[in-house]
């Protein structure tokens, strides 16, 4: 639109000066009369011309805000459509129902509404709670990805959900606090206990690798629980794991190039054979 106008005025300045070259000649000539005439069509084009060019140039920056405001409302609308869509999709998930599917559905809504630039600061007002919504998103996420279910080892050694947890505030009191917090919570106590039983673990294999070296091996009988093996004897080299929770076990440790078997059964070491 400005260079249209500035094309208008151009082209109205080109023929004002041709008009008053020939109003000059014909004043230098003794034709007097015929150059008041075009003095004349000078004044009467600047007029109409400087007239047309403000009511175009008006008209224009009223199209212009029109589409502004045009672009607004449906921004908001849009938004408006994607947070509640958003809302809808993580009242019905948990860390016990994280359909993947729906998830990546919210994510894609949420961001859509936190990563406009245009009206980021109009929309931030107008949703606040985005950013926690989408840690929120980013945590069921990634406890999706765990089929088997969440223990506390899992958690620790996933960065993205202990990340997302840690990004939600622990006084946070908007949309969903009720399902939000307790999540975040539980995620955070499970991956504080994760890291107490990594470190338990790294002891334990450190005293192992120890008395291995001083040709002892750790201490295990029948009836010990099944959790005393790897501090006792180390990872195992494999594990025959028959299906059903009351199905026996058996263990295999290799040391110093011969086999250790052992058989637990709902928890109990039963047997042990090689040490």
């Amino acid at each position: 639109m400005t260079d249209m106008i500035y094309m208008a005025g151009g082209m109205l300045a080109v023929l004002l000066i041709a008009v008053l070259v020939m109003a000059v000649s014909l004043w230098c000539r003794g034709k007097r009369q015929a150059g008041i005439a075009l003095i004349s069509m000078i004044v009467l084009l600047l007029s109409v011309g400087g007239y047309g060019i403000c009511m175009f140039r008006d008209s224009s920056q009223k199209a212009v805000e029109a589409q502004v405001i045009s672009y607004e409302s449906s921004t908001l609308e849009q938004a408006e459509n994607s947070y509640q869509e958003a809302l809808v999709l993580l009242r019905a998930a948990s860390l016990q129902n994280a359909d993947a599917r729906s998830l990546k559905a919210a994510l894609q809504d949420l961001e859509a509404i936190d990563s406009n630039g245009h009206m980021s600061e109009v929309l931030e007002k107008k949703y606040p709670d985005v950013p926690v919504l989408l840690s929120y998103t980013k945590l069921l996420l990634a406890a999706s990805r765990h089929e088997e279910g969440l223990n506390s080892r899992l958690v620790a050694q996933d960065s993205a959900m202990v990340t997302a947890a840690q990004d939600i505030p622990a006084q946070y009191a908007g949309q969903l606090s009720d399902k939000i917090l307790p999540a975040r919570n539980l995620i955070l106590a499970m991956k504080t206990e994760g890291d107490k039983k990594s470190q338990q673990d790294a002891r334990d294999l450190a005293q192992h690798k120890e008395k291995m070296e001083q040709g002892e091996y750790g201490i295990i009988a029948k009836g010990d629980p099944e959790s005393q093996l790897v501090p006792a004897l180390g990872q195992p080299a494999y594990v025959n794991e028959q299906a059903g929770k009351d199905e026996p076990k058996q263990y295999v440790f290799l040391h110093n190039s011969h086999n250790i078997y052992v058989y637990t059964k709902n928890g109990i070491v039963t047997d042990i054979r090689g040490l």
